[in-house]
């Protein structure tokens, strides 16, 4: 048994994913783009982590890979050239 199973009597991998349901529903509750998109990072890798923790490399692939994405949009910010695209434009 790992220290964190001992501590909370649950498995790791359902910490994380208790811990990405938390994160994930907690998100719309921002209202700014920045603080949702920061909220919602959190959950991408709790996932991630469930499911690496599972052996599940694909699901935690695809999870890694939505939190690059939305890493990738917080780094942007607000930028004048993005609204050409409609995405982020601040309206």
């Amino acid at each position: 048994m790992t220290p964190i199973t001992l501590a909370s009597g649950m498995p790791p991998a359902a910490l994380f994913g208790t811990a990405g349901l938390a994160a994930q529903m907690v998100a719309p509750l921002f209202r700014g783009s920045e603080a949702i998109l920061a909220v919602q990072l959190d959950p991408s890798c709790a996932y991630a982590a469930c499911y690496a923790l599972m052996g599940q490399d694909t699901a935690a692939a695809i999870c890694l890979t939505g939190a690059s994405q939305t890493a990738v949009a917080l780094l942007a910010g607000r930028r004048p050239w993005l609204g050409r695209w409609r995405w982020r434009s601040g309206r």
